[in-house]
């Protein structure tokens, strides 16, 4: 299983953009921890290797940009949720992330 692929709705469970952009932000503000995150969605070990690499990549973007960070990552899986070239596989999803 794939934490990208159930965000993009390639993967059963479906996970809920929204809301997991939102949880996102409350981690981000201190309010959740990584393993309420974990709970919420009940993610598997090879989903939260994914997860890891969001936060990575959260966490190595410069403070001032975090936010947009954010809200880059909601939107491109709101983009990926219907399939829009460019934002329908796991490796462009990757590599868009990287090249935030």
């Amino acid at each position: 299983m794939s934490l990208l692929d159930k965000l993009a709705g390639d993967q059963e469970p479906k996970l809920p953009v929204h809301q997991f952009y939102a949880a996102l932000a409350e981690f981000a503000a201190g309010a959740v921890t990584r393993q309420n995150v974990v709970d919420y969605f009940q993610l598997d070990s090879a989903d939260e290797v994914e997860l890891d690499f969001l936060i990575a990549e959260y966490q190595a973007t410069d403070p001032t940009r975090q936010q947009e960070f954010l809200e880059f990552i909601h939107r491109i899986f709101m983009l990926a949720e219907v399939k829009v070239p460019g934002y329908d596989s796991n490796a462009a999803l990757s590599t868009r992330i990287s090249n935030f």
